[in-house]
């Protein structure tokens, strides 16, 4: 396991669908923090600490990526409210949201895994839908950046 200083650059566009389509002006977060690096067998994972938005709790946040064969990538969030997202390259995947007001199954239909690993750190891009009660809702782009400390 090794320190690494990560880079995250998100951004989400909502959809609203009322008989016609009206996007939302994306949504964008930047974040940079200390995390652990893991080699896997297939893959590695990314590991960090991050508050609540309210603050009432500390959550661990994990991607997973996995490069044998079928290309995919699992965001974890585990604490106060606990997410598992599952992105395929190329397939939708049923997956759990974890709300204040209990869980919320969601379709997540994975467009673009790009990992790429180098010596001294590397990088990771996420690009996938969302669709809750098989009615889209979102684009979503996640672009990360780890360097060994």
């Amino acid at each position: 396991m090794k320190n690494v200083l990560i880079l995250i650059k998100s951004s989400t566009r909502q959809v609203s669908d009322d008989n016609e389509v009206t996007a939302y002006d994306p949504e964008m977060i930047e974040i940079i923090t200390k995390g652990n690096f893991e080699k896997k067998k297939t893959g590695y994972s990314l590991t960090y600490e991050e508050i609540g938005e309210d603050f009432r709790y500390l959550t661990t946040l994990s991607f997973n990526v996995e490069s044998d064969g079928q290309k995919s990538a699992t965001i974890m969030k585990k604490g106060g409210l606990n997410t598992m997202l599952v992105i395929e390259e190329g397939r939708r995947t049923n997956c759990w949201h974890g709300t204040d007001y209990g869980n919320l199954q969601i379709g997540v239909w994975g467009e673009l895994i790009r990992s790429e690993p180098a010596k001294n750190g590397g990088n990771l891009e996420l690009c996938y839908k969302i669709d809750v009660n098989s009615i889209f809702t979102s684009n979503n782009q996640i672009k990360v950046d780890f360097k060994y400390c």
